[in-house]
């Protein structure tokens, strides 16, 4: 997790334009790293605390690119984790309908949780006001 934060700490260090060639890596470079935080801290996360460590460097990640990309596929899952569910099907359904073979998603939607949680969203009733 060392590299992880080190690799934060050098892209927070500096701001360069993001319109650059080295703004735009310095940008990719910054997500990776939140969400390889994120990912080191659900994977081995027992404390709850450390759960919500890593959705806030998953928020971080996401909030670098509005771009679907791993950082909203960690933080669908750190959801999950936390109990979120309603949360992070909502994520998943959002980068599903950006790219239907978003990579990592492939478990999630054909997951038999998913697909409930799907089917209750399309038997709630519409919010149309009745006369």
């Amino acid at each position: 997790m060392r590299v992880y934060f080190s690799c934060v700490e050098q892209a927070r260090a500096k701001p360069v334009w993001a319109e650059s060639e080295l703004g735009k890596l310095q940008l990719v470079m910054q997500q990776e790293a939140y969400t390889g935080l994120a990912r080191c801290l659900i994977k081995n996360a027992d404390p709850p605390i450390d759960r919500e460590r890593a959705l806030k460097y998953a928020e971080q990640a996401c909030a670098v690119s509005h771009e679907y990309c791993a950082a909203h596929e960690s933080k669908a899952r750190i959801l999950l984790a936390l109990g979120r569910d309603e949360e992070a099907y909502q994520l998943v359904t959002e980068i599903l309908k950006a790219d239907d073979e978003f990579p990592g998603l492939a478990d999630l939607k054909t997951s038999k949780e998913y697909k409930q949680w799907l089917a209750g969203q399309r038997e709630q009733p519409s919010s149309v006001l009745q006369e």
